[in-house]
């Protein structure tokens, strides 16, 4: 078993084990302790072969757990104020308590939605986050940051509250349809272009494993503690960032590369292109607009083109940057008028440059193509 220690605002443990979820009771009773736990999941996850939703309520009853589960409809348009509300009212109506414990089983959509539950609810009680997608797992899972949707953009309601235990079985994975386990992809991408190119070759290896067919090369084991390579150096790469900037004052800004314009195109699109496309996408995309600026060059541009066409991803943008524009003056980072902008010098290393806030379209239009 891989133990990561996460150092917060209060520091938690993530665990990553092969066929760690029918032991999941266990070791949330041994940390957190309570009787009664609300486990959050989506209807992708209820479905799925592997029956996760009714192996870790399982698992929780025997450690003497009262489990009250709840599911709601899969899919980022679920993460908005009215399933919010349903979500809470349920926990009332459960009667849950300030020393209760709220679980998140899924993707970054459980997680988000459930964390911000947890953070909200009786102004906070304890969550634990069990990521059932590969981008949940290397990033959403860990760090805090929970939020809803707003018409006007993404993630524009939420709070900073960290789990008090992450749970990661890589077995969970092996199912993803490809262009889900892809979202993860993006963000571990996104890792190795910050401060660790290492992780790039060994997502490769991860996803060439994955890909060759049944016998000695196909071997499940061999493809789950890969992936228990991969997130455990995603995980402490984003731990790295997050320590002493929870609340995302300083260098956790870094985190936000791609996000910028990546977070704009995804929300025009009313989230029919996913976070991990996305993001890939905002990455090259900022890294032209950044080489446009004269900030980094156009051969560090190019090789992080090249570099994420590589993994399959699209890089041309499907919408204009007049479309996007009403989101990316909604960018929840913008402070006094300035955003940093996250310039890759070469892959692996990245600096954060001000930018006034009112020329976000013309950094936008540079990056597009646009000028």
């Amino acid at each position: 078993m891989k133990e990561l220690l996460i150092r917060g605002q209060r520091p938690y443990k993530m665990l990553i084990q092969p066929g760690l979820l029918p032991q999941a009771g266990k070791y949330i009773s041994k940390t957190l302790g309570g009787s009664r736990a609300f486990v959050l999941t989506d209807s992708t996850v209820a479905a799925l072969p592997s029956m996760a939703m009714s192996t870790l309520c399982q698992s929780l009853s025997d450690e003497g757990y009262e489990v009250s589960p709840f599911q709601i409809p899969a899919g980022e348009s679920s993460k908005n104020p009215s399933t919010y509300l349903q979500v809470v009212s349920e926990m009332a109506d459960q009667g849950l308590q300030p020393t209760d414990i709220l679980v998140a089983l899924g993707g970054g959509m459980a997680g988000d939605l459930g964390g911000f539950a947890a953070a909200t609810y009786m102004r906070g009680i304890r969550c634990v986050q069990i990521p059932t997608t590969f981008l949940a797992a290397v990033d959403s899972s860990v760090g805090g940051k929970t939020a809803i949707d707003l018409p006007q953009g993404k993630n524009l309601i939420g709070a900073f509250w960290e789990p008090s235990l992450v749970l990661c079985d890589p077995e969970l994975l092996l199912s993803l349809p490809r262009e889900v386990f892809m979202d993860g992809c993006a963000e571990t991408i996104k890792y190795g272009i910050l401060k660790e190119p290492e992780i790039i070759h060994l997502l490769r290896h991860a996803l060439e494993k994955m890909s060759e067919g049944p016998g000695e090369a196909g071997d499940s084991g061999a493809v789950t503690e890969l992936l228990s390579q991969v997130i455990s150096k995603a995980v402490t790469t984003k731990e790295f960032y997050v320590h002493g900037d929870v609340t995302d004052k300083g260098k956790r800004g870094f985190l936000n590369l791609g996000h910028l314009l990546g977070h704009a195109i995804e929300a025009w699109s009313q989230f029919s292109l996913s976070h991990g496309q996305s993001v890939a996408m905002g990455m090259v995309l900022e890294a032209r607009g950044c080489a446009g600026l004269g900030l980094t060059s156009a051969h560090t541009a190019n090789e992080i083109h090249d570099l994420i066409q590589s993994f399959g991803f699209a890089v041309d943008p499907p919408c204009t940057v007049q479309d996007i524009l009403p989101y990316l003056v909604h960018d929840k980072r913008i402070r006094n008028n300035t955003i940093g902008l996250i310039v890759a010098e070469t892959p692996g290393s990245c600096h954060m440059e001000p930018y006034p806030a009112d020329q976000l379209e013309e950094f936008a239009k540079l990056g597009f193509g646009e000028q």
